[in-house]
């Protein structure tokens, strides 16, 4: 008990210094990050994720207003530091620690609140609202994704259910009134929780999906992978990996997004040759599609071509990466903004509509990168879905696994399989737990 007093007491006892707040805020969030940094490095332990989520909570409900804005602003860094690592390739790399540091800044800003709110029931409250925000267009920042990983779920209820049972702990804790075992009394409603992230498919549902899929996975480096001069090498490639595919009996290939770097519907050599192989394969993979009506200004989609023995189907792209293909700002920004910093590179189109794609009879619904961690494409839930990524922009860095556990996050939520293809790094199946 004395030990646990200590610990409780320990931001409020310590002097109360600029460094030394400095130094709180940035222990605190580290531990709240350390689950992304141990799954980079392939150590998944539900023990202390389960543990550092609770101490991050803890300390968000408890710490003083400095050390919760230093804490807003290294919960920013930790996460997403490596948002602005895509600026190198539009020679923009000056840019890079910009960017990081104002994603640093506005999950500050998202923590103001709290730094100025004392009552421990009311940060509980802001942090449970937070959850449902997101920054500029992006869902990066999420606490539930720290319990993914973990012993507890991943939904909204249960979600609140740890900020009610560590509010009202911590509460009753500094309360002399209550004797040290009512204290401990609301901890238990954690244990409701504890069966909250195990795997939902039973090790013969596993072996029972659907087809066998290859999911191919490129490692071309970003530079080289629009050079006109690697173009070929790069289609041979893929076209080699087909046909070891077929060699092998697999019902289909999942090749990358764009992982053929062109505009498919302008080499209609290469949509014959996929067309002929797909008599022995169905194959999805990524490119680009450009349409113009009655000769007006290009329209251009990123998109997923699927051959199958019978048709091809293109599936657009709905949802864009903001600052990548769209830039999230207002109207009278945006084309100064794409024109000085992307070279209108950032001008891609949506479809209006999601694709779901049918394969030998089983429906999949197409997630191409930045769709597959958007909650609007699972809200159906859709049984399986097929993604496709380009994490070659990020690298290196811990973008990849931040990708994989935003995808973990959404397949336990919605009970969705996922198969993601990606180049670089982020291939596999994420089954739902």
């Amino acid at each position: 008990m004395s030990l646990l007093k200590k610990t409780s007491h320990l931001l409020y006892n310590l002097p109360r210094t600029f460094y030394h707040d400095t130094f709180y805020g940035f222990v605190i969030a580290l531990i709240g990050s350390a689950f992304i940094f141990l799954e980079h490095f392939n150590f998944t332990s539900y023990f202390l994720n389960s543990l550092s989520a609770l101490i991050m909570i803890s300390g968000l409900l408890l710490s003083p207003k400095r050390v919760i804005l230093f804490i807003g602003f290294f919960w920013g860094l930790f996460w997403v530091y490596w948002f602005g690592f895509s600026f190198q390739y539009y020679s923009l790399t000056y840019l890079i620690p910009v960017v990081s540091f104002i994603f640093a800044m506005i999950v500050l800003v998202f923590t103001i609140p709290l730094a100025y709110i004392k009552q421990i029931w009311l940060r509980a409250l802001l942090i449970f609202l937070f959850s449902f925000t997101v920054q500029f267009d992006t869902n990066w920042i999420q606490p539930e994704y720290m319990l993914v990983y973990s012993y507890f779920g991943v939904q909204k209820w249960q979600f609140g259910i740890i900020l009610f049972a560590l509010a009202l702990f911590w509460t009753l804790y500094h309360d002399n009134k209550f004797s040290n075992y009512k204290k401990f009394a609301p901890l238990p409603l954690l244990l409701l929780l504890l069966s909250g992230n195990y795997s939902a498919l039973t090790s013969e549902e596993k072996n029972l999906l659907p087809l066998k899929i290859k999911l191919y996975d490129t490692n071309i480096q970003q530079d080289r992978k629009w050079s006109s001069k690697e173009r070929l090498n790069i289609i041979q490639e893929n076209l080699a990996a087909i046909d070891s595919a077929i060699n092998k009996e697999y019902d289909v290939i999942v090749l990358p997004e764009s992982a053929f770097p062109l505009y498919m519907n302008h080499y209609p050599h290469i949509q014959k040759e996929l067309e002929k192989r797909a008599h022995n394969i169905n194959i999805v993979t990524g490119a680009l599609l450009q349409e113009r009506e009655d000769g007006k200004h290009a329209k251009n989609f990123n998109v997923t071509y699927i051959f199958t023995p019978d048709k091809t189907v293109i599936a657009k792209k709905t949802l864009l990466v903001p600052f990548g293909e769209y830039i999230p700002l207002p109207i009278f920004l945006q084309e100064w903004v794409n024109q000085t910093f992307f070279d209108g590179i950032s001008d891609f189109v949506t479809a209006k509509d999601p694709t779901y794609i049918d394969i030998n009879g089983t429906q999949f619904l197409n997630a191409i990168c930045y769709e597959a961690l958007c909650e609007e494409m699972f809200v159906s839930h859709p049984k399986y879905m097929i993604a496709t990524s380009n994490n070659g922009w990020f690298l290196p860095s811990t973008e990849p696994t931040h990708q994989k556990i935003m995808m973990q996050y959404l397949s336990n939520k919605y009970g969705t399989i996922i198969y993601h293809s990606a180049n670089r790094a982020g291939t596999g199946i994420i089954l739902p737990q």
